[in-house]
């Protein structure tokens, strides 16, 4: 998707029953748990993305459980880590997948940088620790939390939670844990003419959105946000 759309993805799905208080006033007994399944590498989007997650936690709407990474590239796990740092919330777990497909990125060298001898934007993944496995991580995550409680937001590929499925266990976790996933693919109208919109996080790995697609569990509410709810509200990349 073109850069503003994950960032208008999200701010769509914080406005949709039953977490709209997420973004308003109104008081909340508990800040909703979150995973975050991002694509970071190739586009910025997921950056802006979140870092509004970071000031939804730090306002107490949301509590940001963890953070799994679903393309191949050595520094995006070092990245959000100097993301996480940066928004003050270091101790956030990282997962990355297995077998990721690689993608280039124009901006996560911008972790190496260095002021003297110091990283500009401190870290510890890739430096006195490593990331994660992405599956195991999101067990765990989900077997600590509170029933019918977790927000999952993918915003890439789905090569993270198509082997999650297949994981021992994991199908009754998701549906005693999950409260909904929210996954931003698809094109499910017209789009600029094209009836046949080939959406790039579907087009880029077929097979593991297909796979997420057919086998999630029917008890656990899917929402699938389209390829138009970007385009509708453009947010330019500078």
């Amino acid at each position: 998707m073109p850069c503003h759309e994950t960032f208008i993805f999200l701010l769509v799905i914080f406005l949709l029953s039953p977490f709209s208080a997420v973004l308003s006033d109104e008081p909340r007994a508990k800040a909703v748990p979150i995973i975050f399944d991002t694509d970071i590498t190739g586009d910025v989007d997921d950056v802006l993305a979140l870092a509004m997650l970071h000031t939804l936690a730090d306002r107490g709407k949301c509590e940001i459980l963890g953070v799994t990474i679903s393309k191949d590239h050595d520094l995006a796990a070092p990245f959000v880590g100097a993301v996480n740092t940066f928004h003050g919330h270091p101790d956030i777990p990282i997962g990355v997948g297995e077998k990721l497909p690689p993608r280039d990125s124009k901006y996560l060298a911008l972790v190496k940088e260095r002021d003297g001898d110091a990283f500009r934007y401190p870290h510890d993944v890739g430096i006195s620790q490593e990331a994660e496995k992405a599956v195991p991580l999101i067990m765990r995550l989900l077997e600590n939390a509170d029933d019918k409680s977790v927000a999952i937001i993918q915003v890439g590929l789905a090569t993270n939670l198509a082997p999650l499925l297949e994981a021992e266990g994991a199908m009754e976790l998701i549906e005693a844990k999950v409260d909904h996933l929210s996954v931003m693919a698809g094109a499910f109208e017209t789009i600029r003419g094209n009836n046949r919109y080939l959406e790039v996080n579907v087009r880029n790995h077929i097979s593991s959105m297909q796979a997420l697609a057919s086998k999630w569990p029917d008890k656990t509410p899917v929402i699938w946000s389209g390829f138009s709810i970007g385009i509708a509200a453009p947010y330019p990349p500078p």
